[in-house]
C-alpha cells in the first residue's frame, strides 16, 4: 500500500477503536447474572490470592455448585485477581462488576486487533490486493461490535469463551506471523494455556489442519496434501489431546446435564441454523432461550438443519477448488468445527446459548 492508503487505514483503525468503546460505553457497571452467582458471588475461593495454587489442584474452586465444577483454573485465577483489584479500590466491595468487565473487555479488544492481522494475512495468501487490509479491518470491526458478541462480553463468567478464543487467535497469529514460533512450536503455548480456561480450545489442531490443508499447498483434495497436513498438526494434536484428558480427569463432579446424545445431535442441526441466521439477523437474542430438545428425527426443523449443513459443506467444497475463494471455505469450516465442542461432542442441559457463538463467529 502507498502512503495515502496507510494513512487512510490508520485513520479508519482509530475510528474502529472509537466505535468499539462507544458501543460498550454503558456496560462497565452491568451486574452479575446467571452462573456468575455460583462462580463469583458465592465462590469463597476467589476472595483470597493465596487460593490460586488450589485452583490448579481441584475443580472445586471453579464453582460453589458441585455439578458445575469444571476444571478452569485460568478463569478462576483471573476472577481472584479482579476481586483483589476491586478490594484495593474499595476494601468493602470486592464484587464491584466494573473490575471484572475490564478484564473481559480488554481481552476481547486485543483479540479483535489480532483478528484484523489474521484476516489480512489469509486474504493476501488467497489473492494479494491493495484493498485486503481495508476488508480485514471491516471484518474485525464487524466482529467487535456484532450484537451477538455483546452477551459474551457482558456476561462475566463467559470469559471462559473470551479467554479460550483469545488463546486460539494468539496461536494462529504466532503461526502466521512468526517463523521462529512456528519452527519451535511456541505457537502452541497460548492454546495449551487456553485449554485451562475452556475445553473448547482443544479444537485448535482441527482448525490448524484446515488452514494448512487449504493454504500451505497448491494442491487441495489430494492424498499427499491430506497426509502432509495431518503430519504438520501431530504436535498440536498430541499436546491438546493430553491436556484435554487431564482437564476432564480433574473435573470429577462436573455434569453436562443434557439429554441423550442422539436427541442432542438432531436438535443441534436446527440450532446451527439459528446461529447462522443470527450472524446476519441478530434480532432474536436471549440470555435464556429455553429451547427444548427435538425428539423426532423427522421433525421439519431437523430436516431443515440437515439440508443447511449439507448445503454449507457443498459451498465450502466448491470454494476450496479456487485459491481466491479458499478463505470462504476456511470460514465455513471454522464455524462448524468451533461449534463442535458444544453442538456435537457433548450434550449440554441447554441446547442453545447465544454466548456459544462467540468462538464460531
Amino acid at each position: 500500500m502507498d502512503k495515502k492508503q496507510n494513512l487512510l487505514l490508520f485513520s479508519l483503525g482509530i475510528l474502529a477503536f472509537a466505535m468499539v468503546f462507544i458501543a460498550y460505553s454503558n456496560h462497565w457497571h452491568n451486574p452479575f447474572h446467571f452462573d456468575d452467582a455460583h462462580t463469583i458471588e458465592t465462590n469463597s475461593y476467589i476472595r483470597h490470592l493465596d487460593s490460586i495454587p488450589a485452583f490448579f489442584k481441584t475443580s472445586q474452586a471453579f464453582s460453589s455448585l458441585p455439578q458445575n465444577q469444571s476444571y478452569r483454573p485460568l478463569v478462576t485465577t483471573s476472577l481472584a485477581l479482579d476481586y483483589w483489584l476491586a478490594t484495593k479500590v474499595d476494601a468493602t466491595n470486592g464484587l464491584n462488576p466494573f473490575f471484572y468487565h475490564i478484564t473481559n473487555f480488554f481481552t476481547f479488544l486485543v483479540q479483535c486487533i489480532l483478528l484484523f492481522f489474521i484476516f489480512w494475512k489469509i486474504m493476501n495468501i488467497a489473492k494479494p490486493h491493495r484493498w485486503n487490509a481495508f476488508i480485514a479491518l471491516f471484518a474485525a470491526s464487524l466482529y467487535s461490535v456484532h450484537t451477538s458478541n455483546a452477551e459474551t462480553v457482558n456476561y462475566i463468567i463467559a470469559r471462559t469463551d473470551i479467554i479460550s478464543t483469545f488463546a486460539i487467535v494468539v496461536s494462529f497469529f504466532l503461526y502466521l506471523y512468526s517463523p521462529f514460533c512456528k519452527k519451535t512450536y511456541l505457537y502452541l503455548l497460548p492454546v495449551c494455556i487456553g485449554i485451562f480456561a475452556k475445553e473448547s480450545a482443544a479444537i485448535f489442531p482441527i482448525l490448524l489442519f484446515v488452514y494448512i490443508f487449504l493454504f500451505e499447498s497448491n494442491e487441495t483434495f489430494t492424498k499427499a496434501n491430506i497426509l502432509r497436513s495431518i503430519k504438520k498438526i501431530i504436535p498440536a494434536l498430541i499436546a491438546c489431546a493430553l491436556l484435554i484428558i487431564y482437564v476432564f480427569g480433574k473435573a470429577v463432579n462436573w455434569q453436562p446435564g443434557g439429554v441423550d446424545r442422539f436427541t442432542y445431535l438432531i436438535t443441534e442441526t436446527f440450532v446451527m441454523v439459528h446461529y447462522f441466521n443470527t450472524f446476519f439477523l441478530p434480532f432474536n437474542l436471549s440470555a435464556d432461550t429455553d429451547w427444548r430438545a427435538i425428539t423426532n428425527v423427522f421433525d421439519d426443523r431437523v430436516i431443515v438443519g440437515i439440508i443447511f449443513i449439507l448445503g454449507m459443506l457443498f459451498i465450502a467444497y466448491k470454494c476450496a477448488l479456487r485459491k481466491e475463494t479458499k478463505p470462504i471455505t476456511f470460514g465455513i469450516l471454522w464455524f462448524f468445527f468451533a461449534l463442535a465442542p458444544t453442538s456435537t461432542l457433548l450434550p449440554f442441559a441447554e441446547v442453545l446459548n447465544d454466548h456459544r457463538i462467540f468462538f464460531p463467529y
